[in-house]
């Protein structure tokens, strides 16, 4: 199932880790059919994807630290403190709900296969 998933991986994400990943996530359930391979290689897949909105989490999270107001307004002239709250809350607002929804997938997938 991996290989009919070509764009899994990001530019400048490391194929050995997320293989490695795999592997190991195959190991530990052992599936022993198609079915549940699928769901084990989906589990994996849902995996890398959360650690990589962890990731850019903290990316956000000192990305935020660093924008001030003053670097805002020479960067965009004419936006004041709503502006910037509103683009900052755009952001965290999109990667919460991304983070959400792998969540409720992942609690699917471990329903569904009790």
């Amino acid at each position: 199932m991996i290989s009919a998933y070509p764009d899994i991986l990001l530019e400048g994400e490391d194929a050995t880790q997320f293989h490695s990943l795999v592997d190991s996530v195959r190991a530990w359930l052992e599936p022993t059919c198609e079915f549940e391979q699928f769901h084990v290689d989906r589990l994996a897949i849902v995996s890398w994807r959360q650690k990589r909105i962890a990731i850019y989490e903290s990316r956000l999270q000192r990305f935020q630290r660093i924008i001030t107001p003053s670097l805002l307004i020479k960067a965009w002239p004419g936006i004041d403190d709503t502006g910037r709250n509103t683009f900052s809350l755009a952001c965290m607002r999109k990667k919460i709900k991304d983070l959400l929804n792998l969540e409720l997938l992942l609690a699917r997938l471990f329903r569904d296969g009790n």
